[in-house]
Parts: C-alpha cells; sequence; structure tokens
C-alpha cells in the first residue's frame, strides 16, 4: 500500500530537502515499511507499507505535522502477478521432476481470484491447472476466452496453447470442448 507525502514548497529547498530525509530515516524505521523513495514527480515520498502490521495513524504521527498525506488503497495486482509466477515456476520445476514445497494450483487460483477478468493470469492458471484431474483448467480458460475478446494477442495465445491441449482445431471447436468439460465436472 502507498503513501504518499507531499514535499512543502513554502520552506527553503535545502531545509525542506533535509525534512524530507528526515522523515525517510524516520518511516523506513518503522516496521511494515517495505520502502520508501522519492515519486518520479521528485514531488512527493512513496512509502510501501504492509497495512496489516502498520496502521495509516501511525504513518501520519512520523510526518511533518504540516503535511497532509494522501494514502491508497492497496490492490491485488501486484499479489495477483506474484502468485501467478510463483505457480507457474513452481509447476514448471515439478514437471521437470523437482520438490516445490508449495501448492502450485492454489496460488493460481489465487491469482485468478484477485485478477478473475486478466486474461494473461487465467491463461497461465490454466495451463497450470490442466494436468489436474478435475475441470478447473477449462473453466480458466473459458474465462480468458470471454476476457480477450479484444486482445488479439491473448486469443492468439490461448488458440495456440490450449487448442493443442484440448485437440481443438478452432477456438470454437475449443469452447465446445471447454464447455463439455466443465459440464463433466
Amino acid at each position: 500500500m502507498p503513501l504518499g507525502i507531499p514535499r512543502t514548497s513554502q520552506r527553503d529547498p535545502a531545509e525542506s530537502s533535509w525534512e524530507s530525509e528526515a522523515t525517510s530515516a524516520r518511516l523506513s524505521a518503522l516496521p511494515g515499511v517495505a520502502a520508501v523513495e522519492r515519486s518520479p514527480s521528485n514531488a512527493a515520498l512513496l512509502v510501501w507499507f504492509d497495512s496489516k502490521a502498520l496502521s495509516p495513524a501511525v504513518l501520519r504521527a512520523n510526518v511533518p505535522a504540516n503535511v497532509e498525506p494522501s494514502i491508497e488503497a492497496p490492490t491485488p495486482t501486484p499479489r495477483a502477478y506474484a502468485a501467478i509466477t510463483l505457480a507457474f515456476a513452481g509447476e514448471s520445476s515439478k514437471q521437470s521432476g523437482h520438490q516445490i514445497d508449495f501448492d502450485a494450483c492454489a496460488l493460481a487460483r489465487e491469482a485468478a481470484e484477485l485478477l478473475p477478468k486478466d486474461a494473461s493470469v487465467l491463461i497461465l492458471a490454466g495451463m497450470i491447472w490442466f494436468e489436474a484431474a478435475s475441470p478447473t483448467s477449462a473453466t480458466f480458460v473459458r474465462d480468458a476466452l470471454r476476457d480477450a475478446s479484444r486482445d488479439d494477442y491473448a486469443r492468439k495465445n490461448i488458440r495456440s496453447i490450449f487448442c493443442v491441449f484440448y485437440d481443438a482445431d478452432s477456438i470454437e471447436e475449443l469452447e465446445k470442448k471447454l464447455e463439455r468439460r466443465i459440464q463433466r465436472g
């Protein structure tokens, strides 16, 4: 979760810079703070923190009194991308004969639940679940097809990967086979 702290513009730049460095050091030391960095525009400090480990009130108490920070709500995107990346790497390792100590399918499902309209996440989740004896892979691919209606790149990936997996000659045939697989359970 990012916290944006605007720099004060009515002070001497040297004083403002010192205050910004002191604030950055103070915030970096707090438990739950992952990073403190300057925004690309250099108009604010960005504080990346775990909202479960550190409350916004504690953050506010550690910034200068004349500054009102803006706290943005967390988004599921980084978590979903991290989960699907780890799941794909784990499934690839497993298929290469290596042991993994986590459930790649569970991570893939979590990523798909976090970003249910992201065709790229759903495509990877479908690939990860393909070997499982369940219709989950077909469900992910069907949902990816729905969400990729205007994304030629995603449709090309679905066609090149899942038409082979499901022995289909076209997207239309793939859709029929996916529906049959989902209905069979």
